[in-house]
């Protein structure tokens, strides 16, 4: 029996289609989240987004009463409450690899809380899409000032950035593990965050269901992108899109009867498939 419920947002609740599933989840979605929330299944928001940004997702779909995994794992937090727990990065770490990103001009945001900064070389597009994607702008510093960060997220636009940004995540490794990540509605669609290494999508979800009391054999999750099977091997069913990548979709059909994958894509409401296929 499902009693849980886990969802990525990008491309499982969020899509691409400007005022009708972003910033919010369509009507439609919104209503039965609201109604299984109701019923008594605990919903949880498993993203590399901050708190800030997922708080409005919260309110549409009624699931403020529940714990939620944001900042990639770093940031476990009750919607209603609002009590967290917090992973941070070693402060001098995180100063550290914030100036050797200024250094080679790759796009770098880091969080504090609910605050994100910037730095001033940043690609004006670049922050105008970031500011429209998390409904907040942010605030531009030269230098890392701050003694809490939880997460920093790297835009890089071309192979030698690239290739920079992971000869300097190998100095970093011990207290700041890098995870890519993909956001098709961007540019760069390609994204790196670093977090603590303790702190992941998967030791947050693993958090999540001591805090729920549920177990995730009776957990439903869903994602888009191989880095969330990381959460999702560990429930008992899972599910993607049509939108979802190649091979998250051959994970899902390793697990049976218990992996779905939706014919419709999230600009479809391919959620409401997939909640239909486990009955809920």
């Amino acid at each position: 029996m499902i009693k849980a419920l886990i969802l990525d947002i990008d491309g499982v609740i969020l899509g691409h289609k400007e005022g009708t599933n972003f910033p919010l989840p369509t009507p439609e979605v919104q209503e039965r989240l609201q109604n299984l929330s109701k019923n008594g299944v605990a919903i949880s928001l498993c993203t590399v987004k901050a708190y800030f940004a997922v708080k409005p997702i919260l309110e549409a779909c009624g699931i403020e009463d529940n714990y939620h995994v944001t900042d990639a794992g770093a940031t476990i937090i009750h919607g209603k409450t609002e009590k967290i727990e917090t992973s941070l990065i070693k402060t001098t770490s995180a100063k550290a690899l914030i100036e050797e990103l200024r250094q080679t001009n790759i796009f770098t945001e880091w969080y504090c809380g609910n605050e994100y900064f910037a730095l001033p070389h940043s690609d004006r597009i670049i922050l105008d899409g970031r500011t429209k994607l998390l409904g907040k702008q942010a605030t531009m510093l030269s230098e890392a000032t701050q003694n809490n960060i939880s997460k920093i997220i790297t835009l890089p636009t071309d192979e030698w950035q690239t290739s920079q940004l992971k000869e300097i995540a190998q100095h970093y490794t011990k207290h700041a593990a890098m995870h890519w990540g993909i956001n098709p509605s961007l540019v760069p669609k390609m994204a790196a965050f670093f977090t603590n290494p303790q702190a992941t999508k998967r030791t947050g979800v693993q958090k999540l269901s001591a805090l729920q009391k549920i177990s995730l054999t009776n957990t439903l999750a869903m994602g888009d992108s191989t880095n969330d099977w990381t959460f999702m091997e560990l429930c008992g069913s899972v599910a993607t899109l049509d939108n979802g990548s190649p091979e998250l979709k051959e994970l899902v059909k390793a697990k049976g009867e218990q992996g779905y994958i939706s014919s419709h894509s999230v600009d479809e409401n391919g959620i409401i498939a997939a909640l239909d296929h486990f009955k809920l």
